[in-house]
C-alpha cells in the first residue's frame, strides 16, 4: 500500500469509530463483529502510521491518537455476552471513544 493509501484507510477507521452505533454497524459486512473490527481497523492504520508516518503528524495530534490507542487498551475485560447494538449503543467504553475520536478528527483537520 502507498501513503495515501494508508492515510485515506486510517482517516477511514478513525471515522468509523466517531459514527452512532447505527452507522458503525452498517460500515461493515454481517458477517463481522462489528466491535472487533472497529477496534483491528483502527489499531492496523494507527501502528502503520506510527512507525512509517508520524512525521505527517504535529506532535499533539500524534498525543490525541496515542489517547486513543491507549484508550481503547483499557477496554474491559468483562465478559459482554449482549448484543453488538445494544454494547455499542449503551455501554460507555463505546460512547467515550466516539468523543475522542470526533475531538482528533477536529485536530486533525
Amino acid at each position: 500500500m502507498n501513503k495515501e493509501v494508508i492515510i485515506n484507510n486510517f482517516s477511514r477507521s478513525l471515522k468509523n469509530l466517531s459514527l452512532e452505533a447505527d452507522e458503525q454497524i452498517a460500515s461493515f459486512p454481517n458477517f463481522v463483529v462489528v466491535t472487533d473490527e472497529l477496534l483491528l481497523d483502527f489499531n492496523h492504520f494507527y501502528e502503520v502510521i506510527k512507525e512509517n508516518y508520524s512525521g505527517l503528524f504535529s506532535e499533539e495530534q500524534i498525543k490525541v491518537l496515542d489517547h486513543i490507542n491507549f484508550y481503547i487498551d483499557q477496554i474491559p475485560s468483562e465478559d459482554l455476552s449482549i448484543s453488538e447494538i445494544d454494547e455499542l449503543t449503551n455501554y460507555s467504553f463505546w460512547k467515550q471513544l466516539r468523543i475522542l475520536s470526533r475531538e482528533a478528527i477536529l485536530k486533525l483537520e
